[in-house]
């Protein structure tokens, strides 16, 4: 699991922009599909706010929509259902190399 790290969760695009804006955490685990806003509109506002923000994208659309989430600006998108085992090296290995 990921529960050496502290998790926040957003229900939304919009508010996953404004947790950004008011914690800046230094990794963001976005869904493609949300309410309100869709996390490749929202990714390109995180990036806007902070062009080095580290987004990783997650969507059952990936084959579909992941270019679109990585012309927003996240550096990987990952194929859901992903294998926590996987998901776990993957934030590693990002919040390694952001140091």
């Amino acid at each position: 699991m990921l529960s050496q790290y502290q998790l926040v969760e957003a229900d939304s695009g919009s508010r996953a922009v404004q947790i950004f804006k008011d914690r800046h955490p230094r990794l963001v685990l976005m869904d493609i599909l949300m309410p309100e806003m869709d996390g490749i509109e929202a990714t390109r506002r995180i990036r806007q706010i902070d062009k080095d923000a580290v987004v990783l994208g997650l969507s059952a659309f990936a084959a579909v929509k992941g270019d679109q989430m990585l012309k927003a600006g996240a550096r990987e998108v990952l194929s859901k259902p992903v294998r926590m085992q996987d998901l776990r090296r993957k934030v590693e290995q990002y919040l390694k190399n952001e140091r």
